[in-house]
C-alpha cells in the first residue's frame, strides 16, 4: 500500500487527474488505464487488483493505492462544532481525553475512511459504524505547513504501508 502525499496542494489547481496519472506512471509502470466512479462517487481503475483513494483538506492532497480495497481521509484539526459528537460517537467512544475537536476530527477521518472502503459513502449514521471498525485503520497525524492533521487509512486487509511526499 502506498500513500502519496502533496503538501502543497492548491485547490485552485484542482487537477488531481494530473497527479494520478504520474503516480501510476512512475511508481507503478502503468500508462493505459481509466478511472472510473462508482454510484456514490468512490473512484475506481480498470487495473485488476489496483484500488485507488483520494482526500483533501486545506492545503493537503492524499491518494492512496493498495492491492486490496482501500478508504482514506485527512482533515485539518481546527475548531469545530463539537454537537458533531452527538451525531458520530456511540455510547463506546464518549471516553476521552483529548481536546473535543482534536477527537472529532480524529474520529471523522477513522470512520470517514471506512466509509470510503466500504463504499458506503456518508450516507448513514456515523454512530452505528460497528464497534470493531477499525481493526484495519492506521490513524497518524502530521504537521504539513505548521499545521496539525488527522489521516486514517482503512484497509480491507492488513498491509504494509509506505509514505511518498512529493
Amino acid at each position: 500500500m502506498k500513500l502519496f502525499l502533496f503538501k502543497d496542494y492548491n485547490k485552485l489547481d484542482y487537477d488531481i487527474n494530473s497527479k494520478i496519472k504520474y503516480i501510476l506512471n512512475n511508481y507503478y509502470n502503468i500508462y493505459e488505464y481509466e478511472i472510473y466512479k462508482e454510484k456514490n462517487g468512490k473512484p475506481f481503475l480498470n487495473i485488476s487488483n489496483l484500488y485507488i483513494s483520494i482526500s483533501h483538506s486545506y492545503d493537503c492532497l492524499i491518494i492512496g493505492f493498495s492491492n486490496c480495497l482501500i478508504g482514506i481521509d485527512i482533515e485539518k484539526v481546527r475548531s469545530c462544532n463539537t454537537r458533531l459528537l452527538d451525531r458520530i460517537i456511540n455510547d463506546n467512544e464518549k471516553d476521552y481525553t483529548m481536546d473535543k475537536n482534536e477527537y472529532l476530527i480524529y474520529l471523522w477521518t477513522r470512520k470517514e475512511s471506512y466509509v470510503k472502503m466500504t463504499g458506503e459513502g456518508i450516507k448513514g449514521f456515523f454512530k452505528n459504524i460497528p464497534l470493531d471498525y477499525d481493526k484495519n485503520i492506521v490513524t497518524r497525524n502530521i504537521l504539513i505547513n505548521n499545521n496539525k492533521y488527522y489521516y486514517s487509512i482503512c484497509l480491507e486487509e492488513q498491509e504494509d504501508i509506505n509514505i511518498v511526499v512529493l
